[in-house]
């Protein structure tokens, strides 16, 4: 147990931390070069989503450029002026949420802002997704925005939320069959959630209707599962689960790497739209069985999932994953990938082309071009990015 007095040091040790990362913010708006104020998401640090947003400091040796870039995420600044910035990002959802309270605090004039300013809607939730709308009721914000970073080729910036390279890197698959062969790897299906009402396809029932067939080998972890699963189901949950608490990026794969199969059920079936819940059994070791967009999962890394909509029944899902778990061969057909490729997160180069975007932003207007045409309808133009199913 930590001494008082060590309780004091540690909080002043990161009191003072903080305070040094404000001064650094702050004093470097002062630089020559371009600068960007983000609004990040609240959970990016706990996702794969915008964690990019979190970043602050100068991008000019991290994206090789030639000139000075620096974001700066609104939560490590004090005194600042909104117009002093060349570009602001706002990120959904609690990104609006902040900057709307920004705008009303400052009593800042949207309709005086400075046209040079470009503003920047930072899309991590899909395009169903009913908060889109929810925290754009202010229409003078919906008809405010420039460019737009998402996961679709259809925006100004490309942000995909996973990449696949060429390179193996991570778990790979001999790692996966001496987890097999050492029996670490002793539970066969798993499934981490954190939420169970905002979701936008039946994640949730599906989850239970292959748990259910599939009872006597599944393990759960969550938030709240009294909530989402019926009560005969709750003997499956595991104990020492963070419940009542977001989980973080990194404990759903403390838990995954002792998994053969996962449940990687998305929130939404949408194009484009995949995230950390299929990222994280794939680090981890375990097979994913989604639900999204099938085209998306095809795109990224082929051969590495299985699909909920190939199967005519939940229990015709069970007796494939029986299949599978007693049929080594056919198991490590899904791990194939990891000999000659890897899956990530997106870090910086969305900043990056952002960036790169300012500096030619620049120079067309001084060539005399006009430049920030402003997007109609910012909701709009992201629902029509994506196209989504049931």
């Amino acid at each position: 147990m930590f001494s008082i007095t060590q309780n004091m040091a540690f909080l002043w040790n990161l009191c003072l931390s903080l305070f040094r990362t404000q001064l650094v913010s702050e004093s470097s708006l002062h630089q020559k070069g371009f600068h960007v104020l983000t609004y990040p998401y609240t959970f990016a640090r706990v996702t794969t989503m915008a964690q990019d947003l979190h970043f602050s400091g100068n991008l000019r040796e991290t994206c090789k450029l030639h000139f000075n870039c620096y974001l700066h995420p609104v939560s490590q600044l004090h005194h600042y002026s909104l117009d002093s910035f060349d570009a602001l990002v706002i990120s959904s959802v609690e990104g609006v949420k902040r900057f709307l309270a920004d705008l009303e605090d400052k009593q800042f004039n949207v309709s005086n802002r400075n046209r040079n300013q470009v503003w920047v809607f930072y899309g991590v939730e899909s395009a169903v997704n009913p908060c889109l709308s929810k925290y754009f009721n202010d229409t003078t914000i919906r008809h405010s925005f420039n460019w737009t970073i998402y996961n679709s080729p259809g925006a100004t910036i490309n942000r995909p939320l996973l990449l696949s390279r060429n390179v193996p890197d991570g778990m790979t698959y001999e790692d996966v069959e001496a987890s097999l062969q050492d029996g670490s790897r002793s539970k066969d299906l798993c499934w981490v959630f954190s939420n169970c009402k905002s979701a936008w396809t039946d994640r949730i029932g599906v989850g239970r209707g292959i748990i259910d067939s599939f009872r006597h080998k599944t393990h759960v972890w969550g938030s709240s599962p009294q909530n989402c699963l019926a009560p005969s189901l709750h003997q499956i949950v595991e104990e020492g689960t963070p419940f009542g608490r977001y989980i973080d990026n990194t404990s759903p794969r403390k838990f995954i790497r002792n998994c053969k199969l996962y449940l990687s059920m998305e929130n939404s079936n949408c194009s484009d739209y995949i995230t950390e819940k299929f990222l994280n059994p794939l680090k981890a070791g375990a097979i994913p069985v989604v639900n999204g967009w099938r085209a998306s999962y095809e795109k990224l890394l082929p051969g590495s999932f299985i699909h909920v909509t190939d199967f005519e029944s939940f229990a015709r899902i069970s007796k494939y994953l029986e299949h599978l778990l007693g049929n080594r061969t056919a198991f490590m057909q899904y791990h194939k990938w990891r000999k000659s490729r890897a899956v990530e997160a997106v870090d910086l180069r969305a900043s990056c082309e952002l960036c790169h975007k300012l500096k030619g932003n620049e120079e067309m207007r001084d060539a005399g071009f006009q430049t920030n045409d402003v997007i109609p309808d910012v909701v709009q133009f992201v629902q029509a990015l994506q196209t989504c199913g049931n």
